[in-house]
C-alpha cells in the first residue's frame, strides 16, 4: 500500500490486505527512498511482488530509480516453488522491460557490495 500517493490515511491496524490498480505517484515509498539513499528495501515477501505488479509501469520505473537501494533473495529451496517476483524480474529482464542494470543490481549486485560477499577468490 504505501508505494502509493493514495494509500489510506488510517491507523495502520485498520489497513489490511495489498493495494490494488494503479499507483498513484506520492506515495511514502518513494518519499523515504528519494529522502534517505542509505534506506534499503527487501523485495523477498509477497507483499512487494503484490506492490510491484499492481501497476507494472509504475513498479518497473520504481524498480529502475531505486537500483541502487532494492534487494531481491528468496529462502525456497523447492525448486518447484518459484516466487512470483523473482520469476516477474526474470521475464522483465528478458523481454527489455527491466534493464540489465537494474535487475544484476537487485537480485545479486547490490547485496554482494553491502555484504562484501563474492568479493573473496572463489566467491559467486
Amino acid at each position: 500500500m504505501e508505494i502509493s500517493g493514495d494509500c489510506p490515511q488510517t491507523p495502520p491496524a485498520a489497513r489490511k490486505g495489498y493495494g490494488k490498480g494503479l499507483v498513484a505517484p506520492g506515495g511514502t515509498l518513494e518519499r523515504l527512498f528519494s529522502t534517505y539513499p542509505n534506506l534499503y528495501g527487501d523485495l523477498s515477501a509477497f507483499s512487494a511482488y503484490c506492490a510491484i505488479t499492481r501497476d507494472s509501469d509504475y513498479g518497473l520505473a520504481f524498480l529502475e530509480r531505486f537500483q541502487d537501494q532494492l534487494l531481491f533473495a528468496t529462502d525456497m529451496t523447492n525448486q518447484r516453488n518459484v516466487p512470483p517476483l523473482g520469476a516477474f524480474l526474470d521475464a522483465r529482464a528478458a523481454d527489455g522491460r527491466l534493464g540489465s542494470d537494474a535487475y544484476e543490481k537487485i537480485c545479486f549486485g547490490n547485496a554482494r557490495r553491502l555484504f562484501g560477499i563474492g568479493q573473496e577468490k572463489g566467491g559467486f
